[in-house]
């Protein structure tokens, strides 16, 4: 978002968000924080559950790798294992990248 009118609009989108968080939060008198802000983000639908099966595969395949430097069909069966989908899944997530 490099000119002005996306800048207006992400400026717009921040606020909004805050602030509809701030009320949330006010009218269900839940706490303001990270936790909260996520479930208010996946609950708004504004995170999908498929960013989220993409985001975790991704940051644990690379946990996995770094940590214990297993092998990627090794590591792909741990994470199929571990998130109850197939390999081929953990396969194509990992194959579209970030």
């Amino acid at each position: 978002m490099n000119n002005i009118n996306g800048k207006e609009m992400l400026d717009v989108f921040s606020e909004r968000l805050k602030n509809n968080f701030a009320i949330h939060c006010d009218e269900n008198l839940v706490n303001d924080n990270r936790d909260s802000f996520v479930s208010y983000l996946i609950d708004r639908g504004l995170i999908s559950s498929n960013m989220i099966k993409r985001y975790a595969i991704l940051e644990a395949f690379e946990e996995l790798q770094k940590n214990h430097r297993l092998l990627k069909t090794h590591a792909v069966a741990i994470l199929a294992k571990r998130f109850n989908v197939s390999e081929r899944s953990i396969w194509n997530v990992l194959k579209t990248g970030k």
